[in-house]
């Protein structure tokens, strides 16, 4: 955050804590008191990455709330931007969303694995999530008034609590609105068990969310996703073919979980 151009003294960074095992470097401490940066570290105990990031959000002082993960990069502009956006006048909703720019930590496009492949094809469509009126918190800012009017994430989720949310703040008026030059960059995950991992947890938060009919829509072939994966512009065949292996593989996993849940009464993945 201290390569933004926004001025330090304008914000805060208030990082939550969601593994009070884990000892915070004094090295971050360092950083921010050598830089002035207003940053602070918040315990959040309680499991799930949106009840970490609503214990942030109590804490905040501002009127508008940016949220991003902690492995993202937001561009040097990215404060700016948001906040221009909310500025300008022909902006009606209180719920923005940016593009998420994956990109590999690795190599190029000719060497991206299985997993790289997949999560490049098919990671964070900010653009393609505008249309169905959801955004991830890789790229979401939100007016602090409506944040709490909505009661924040549904802490009960462990996975897709940002589409959950934005579809509240639908149902009252406040849609969200895609901006392409809001900018956060996002590493490719380079490994498969992560990536199936995740798919887990999304499905379970889905089946926890909306019930039985996550059963029938789990066995409808991935329509969208094939589509996307034909139109992902810039991309190789190479990558797109691992990303199909990938995809297939996920779909099986995904198919599983939701069996899981639903006729041997388990709980949803949480890791």
């Amino acid at each position: 955050m201290l390569a933004q151009d926004y001025p330090l003294h304008c914000f805060e960074v208030l990082v939550a804590n969601n593994d009070p095992k884990q000892a915070i470097p004094d090295s971050i401490n360092a950083v921010a008191q050598t830089n002035d940066l207003q940053l602070s570290i918040i315990d959040a105990p309680r499991p799930g990455s949106y009840a970490a990031r609503n214990t942030a959000a109590m804490s905040a002082k501002g009127c508008i709330l940016a949220f991003t993960d902690s492995d993202c990069r937001p561009a040097s502009n990215w404060l700016t931007r948001i906040r221009q956006t909310f500025d300008q006048s022909a902006v009606a909703s209180d719920l923005i969303s940016g593009r998420v720019q994956m990109y590999s930590m690795h190599g190029n496009d000719q060497t991206l694995n299985f997993a790289e492949s997949y999560d490049y094809v098919f990671g964070i469509n900010q653009d393609i999530y505008a249309n169905w009126h959801v955004a991830a918190t890789a790229n979401l800012s939100v007016r602090k008034t409506l944040f709490f009017k909505l009661n924040g994430f549904d802490e009960t989720l462990m996975s897709g609590g940002d589409g959950d949310f934005c579809m509240r703040a639908g149902s009252l008026g406040h849609q969200v609105e895609y901006h392409d030059s809001i900018i956060v960059n996002h590493p490719l995950r380079d490994n498969v068990n992560e990536v199936i991992a995740k798919a887990r947890r999304v499905i379970g938060g889905r089946a926890k969310r909306d019930g039985l009919v996550v059963m029938l829509q789990v066995l409808i072939p991935p329509i969208v996703r094939l589509k996307i994966l034909v139109r992902k512009p810039h991309t190789s065949a190479a990558v797109k073919l691992r990303a199909l292996v990938l995809l297939t593989v996920i779909k099986l996993a995904e198919i599983e979980e939701v069996f899981r849940i639903f006729l041997l009464g388990k709980s949803p993945a949480r890791h």
